[in-house]
């Protein structure tokens, strides 16, 4: 995941899944003009199942920008 605005200061943005962190942007707020890439794993196991990732946003103003996802 690719998160940064290309304007403003970005907060640190978390992806969980069932409760459990799987990939977060960093430990602190990004620049304006800032991007940064993070990794996740989603495991649908040998049968696959159906994902629901939650995107949080902290710090600043607790929104989170994401400029791509690469699947």
């Amino acid at each position: 995941m690719l998160t940064g605005d290309s304007l403003t200061d970005s907060g640190v943005t978390t992806v969980s899944g069932d409760g459990t962190v799987l990939g977060r942007s960093g430990d602190d707020s990004l620049p304006g003009r800032a991007l940064a890439w993070f990794s996740l794993a989603l495991d649908g196991g040998a049968h696959g199942r159906a994902a629901e990732p939650e995107i949080t946003g902290s710090k600043l103003n607790g929104l989170w920008r994401t400029a791509a996802l690469v699947v």
